[in-house]
């Protein structure tokens, strides 16, 4: 079903006919909800111990920066996202880097964010998630924007008694609905 969903979903954004509006130099904002899905270390209070299960992360985001020529975007932003069945927030502050096509209507972009989240706890760690999508022009200065890419979360997980530590880093798949205004 889930495989139906995403085969569909593709198909949809490769024949869409609408097509972004052109990118001018100049301020650019995005407001985002994101979701993300993965297998996950998490620390689990039941059986107080760190356990691996999977997880949703639900967010939402916004990125402000500048639009340097049609194709260039480079800001900063933030999210909190909260952990679904966990309830874990989380706060990532990033640099996000994105770069607009244009193929005739084709619209394509590719967005790359990369930071460092904290957990409530001094064991944050390092946030990365590039993005690919597509780009639908909805008013002179807004567009709706749909992305599907991969998040790279560093956990830090602790072993007990000795309270010895590792890094692990987590892959979750990232779907991402967006606006971007001028």
């Amino acid at each position: 079903m889930k495989h139906a969903f995403l085969i569909t979903l593709l198909c949809i954004l490769c024949c869409s006919p609408g097509s972004a509006r052109d990118l001018v130099r100049g301020y650019r904002g995005f407001v985002e909800w994101d979701n993300a899905i993965g297998k996950t270390d998490y620390w689990n209070d039941e059986i107080l111990d760190y356990d691996k299960d999977t997880l949703w992360f639900l967010g939402l985001s916004t990125s402000h920066g500048f639009q340097f020529n049609p194709h260039l975007y480079i800001g900063i932003g933030c999210m909190l996202s909260c952990a679904n069945p966990t309830g874990d927030i989380t706060i990532p502050v990033f640099a996000d880097i994105r770069y607009d096509a244009k193929f005739g209507k084709f619209t394509p972009f590719v967005d790359f964010r990369g930071g460092f989240y904290s957990d409530g706890t001094s064991y944050g760690g390092l946030y990365i998630t590039p993005t690919i999508g597509y780009s639908f022009q909805h008013a002179k200065k807004i567009n709706f924007n749909l992305g599907l890419g991969v998040t790279l979360r560093d956990v830090k997980v602790f072993y007990s008694p000795e309270y010895e530590s590792e890094r692990k880093m987590n892959t979750l798949f990232t779907i991402r609905f967006s606006i971007d205004f001028k």
